[in-house]
């Protein structure tokens, strides 16, 4: 879940969600199925509107291990924690930027300004990657400028890239 699901009601998303067959990650994790068990899927609260509590949701892990969050602040979070790979938005690439995409505003926490969109190399080693999407919607303002929705499609393997 993310600020807007909770300011809307989460727990109707939720719900909405599972009668679609869908399973909520919230502070949890889910291990993959039959060959892909060596993977493991964690989601963790949102950083603003949540209670986001990553002991819970890497209580237990595969060798892989993926990360699902709204917003790049939730590094603060999961930084001491291992994982492979995170996934957020949150930012909408700053939802109104200069020619070129540079934002003229980004979303507020820690992380935002510096992780707004891209794909970043993080931890001691650069062995963390987390990849921050414009996503569909937007924020304070029902339009952008210069910043395109997206969704992101991704192959994970196990070679480098």
């Amino acid at each position: 879940m993310g600020n807007h699901d909770y300011l809307i009601n989460s727990n109707y998303i939720i719900d909405a969600l599972k009668d679609l067959g869908f399973k909520s990650l919230i502070n949890n994790y889910e291990f993959l199925d039959k060959e892909l068990g060596f993977i493991s899927v964690h989601g963790i609260d949102d950083y603003y509107m949540g209670c986001p509590d990553p002991e819970e949701t890497f209580s237990k892990s595969a060798q892989v291990k993926i990360v699902l969050m709204h917003s790049p602040s939730n590094y603060v979070d999961i930084e001491n924690y291992d994982f492979d790979l995170a996934f957020c938005g949150h930012t909408h690439a700053g939802q109104i930027a200069l020619p070129g995409g540079k934002p003229i505003h980004t979303a507020g926490g820690p992380y935002c300004n510096k992780y707004n969109y891209g794909k970043f190399a993080l931890g001691k080693n650069e062995n963390k990657n987390l990849i921050v999407t414009s996503g569909v919607g937007y924020g304070w303002l029902p339009f952008r400028i210069n910043t395109n929705s997206e969704v992101v499609l991704c192959e994970v393997s196990s070679e480098k890239n």
